[in-house]
């Protein structure tokens, strides 16, 4: 398990990844509406803490939220695999 103090910093670095590479609502240029994607951040920390993530894993859980939480249809799925890894890499770094 991580240091819990370090929850926020992950939570900043995965926020920022939402809305500058996926942004599916196309908030980015919104300032008003920078937290729109903040409930994903948080499940997505909670992924990369988990044992062993991967690529997949986080794909389908952007996947599902576009297409349950947000019905947007089925997406772009080249870019919730460059999201996915984008996320890996700091999971990798260890941030």
């Amino acid at each position: 398990m991580r240091d819990p103090r370090s929850a926020e910093c992950w939570f900043q670095a995965v926020r920022a990844i939402l809305v500058r590479t996926w942004d599916p609502l196309h908030v980015r240029n919104h300032p008003s509406a920078i937290g729109e994607y903040d409930e994903y951040a948080n499940a997505l920390v909670n992924l990369l803490w988990s044992p062993n993530p991967t690529a997949g894993a986080l794909t389908e859980y952007l996947e599902s939220i576009e297409r349950d939480r947000m019905h947007l249809g089925d997406g772009d799925p080249g870019a919730r695999r460059a999201v996915a890894r984008e996320l890996l890499a700091l999971d990798r770094s260890g941030l």
